[in-house]
This record gives C-alpha cells, structure tokens and sequence, in this order.
C-alpha cells in the first residue's frame, strides 16, 4: 500500500499547486475566488488545503469536475480506503473506451474531422487535414483512431471515409457536463479569434440584450435548439458536396442577478 501512495499523486497536493499557479497567473487571485470557481464556502476549501478536513473520494470527484479535470487525470490521486463507498470508487475508474469518448465531446477539431469528410475538396490525408484545421498532424491521426475506436468514422476497402454520427454520448454523467464545459471553452475562444483573423464577409457575429421572464428559459433554450437543427438541415444540398466546415455559437445567460436579490 506504501508503494501506490507513492506512485498516485495526492489531490490535497494538487489542489495547492493549482492554487499557487492561479496566484502567479493573477496576483490578485485569492482563496476566497479560488472557492467561488469550486463552488465550496472559503472555509471549507481553507481546510481541506490546510489538511484539516478529510478528502473522501466523493469531495474529489466533485472537485476534479470543477477543475475540469481529463478522466485520465482523475485516476491519477491517491484514494485513501476507507474514506469512500464502491460506487464512488467506481465513478473514478474509467474504461479505454469512456476516456475516447470524453476526448471526442471535449475537443473542437473531432466534430470538425467528421464534418471535413463531407466537404469537396476532402483528401483523406492527416498533412491536409491538420493544415486545413490548424493542428498538428500528430494530433489529427490520434483523432482519427479514436474516432475509428468509437465507430464515429468508418474507412471503408476502398478508401472512403464514412462519418457515422450522430450519437448518444455515454461516458459516466459526472464528467459529460465537464466535457461539454471544455468544448464550449473552446469554441467561444474560436469566436473570439475569428473576431480578428476572419473577414467580415466570410462570418456573422452578432448579439442581442433582452428582458425575459426567469420561467420562459425552457422555452427559450427549446427555441434555439430548435434553430440550430433547422439551420443545418435548411443548408444541405442533394446534389452536392458543401465547401466548407463552420462552427455556429450561440451564447444565452444572464446578466443580472434580480432572481437571486429578491
């Protein structure tokens, strides 16, 4: 047992780290906005870092979704037994197959890959996807095993690359939500670059302010789900291949806060 807690890293550590790196991002980072992104009171967190209040493998699951920890992350920490039930020890072991599918809802250029396949001009080559997408090729042709191991693309006898979604993602419900968080990250700072590097006439980037009723926010996300399904199916064509590969961002909070100051 010795041995595991010197190979497995320990949270309590990590969570310092991570502190202490924030702090020299931003000098005026405190523990008290530390808190506030993990979603605990301060004093809580105060004494998990200071050891004075134990790490059970439920506190660590729900800190590592907060950190947005990868999967893979997570099975790195020192579990102390006795400190958590089997199903949480079972929450904080994923499958080969869970970690891929995490990857694959998490990361902008999966979707794009399988979008790409669709497009005229493709050539089923990773030098040609990377340079079209902006990544490394190494990376492409990780994604593409993945994508292959998941049965999200198919490469036929001949050569064809088939993408073979939509589908349903089903890796473990405390870390899909994390997933979608990553992506949206990514996509928004896409936004924002293309804000600068794209001409105004290959993009539309638009906004509106609006009052709503706090109980019409169902019907406003069902509104623009709804949008979204009729744009891509109002832009294919029979008869044709598309050109290009977009990315459509819709972004809906709020900026007030009356709902919580009545």
């Amino acid at each position: 047992m010795q041995s595991e807690t010197i190979q497995k890293q320990n949270f309590r550590d990590y969570l310092q780290k991570e502190f202490i790196r924030r702090c020299q991002d931003n000098p005026k980072y405190s523990l008290r906005a530390f808190a506030k992104q993990l979603h605990i009171s301060h004093a809580t967190l105060s004494h998990i870092l200071r050891g004075k209040r134990p790490l059970t493998g439920q506190t660590i699951l729900y800190l590592a979704k907060e950190l947005e920890l990868h999967p893979k992350q997570l099975e790195r920490f020192y579990i102390p037994q006795g400190r958590t039930n089997p199903k949480i020890m079972g929450k904080l072991k994923f499958s080969p197959i869970e970690i891929d599918t995490f990857d694959t809802i998490s990361d902008w250029y999966y979707d794009a890959i399988l979008e790409l396949t669709k497009v005229k001009q493709f050539k089923p080559e990773p030098k040609w996807i990377a340079k079209v997408l902006g990544i490394p090729t190494q990376q492409v042709r990780s994604s593409i095993k993945k994508l292959e191991r998941l049965k999200l693309l198919k490469i036929d006898q001949n050569g064809k690359w088939l993408d073979q979604s939509p589908f349903n993602t089903t890796i473990k419900n405390d870390f899909t939500t994390t997933a979608f968080r990553k992506l949206q990250k990514q996509v928004l700072e896409k936004a924002s670059r293309a804000l600068e590097e794209v001409p105004y006439e290959k993009r539309d980037q638009s906004s509106v302010t609006l009052p709503i009723y706090a109980e019409d926010l169902s019907k406003a996300k069902k509104i623009i789900r709804d949008f979204r399904r009729k744009l891509c199916s109002s832009l294919k064509r029979k008869d044709t291949s598309p050109t290009d590969v977009y990315q459509l961002s819709v972004s809906f909070y709020p900026l007030t806060q009356l709902q919580e100051n009545r």
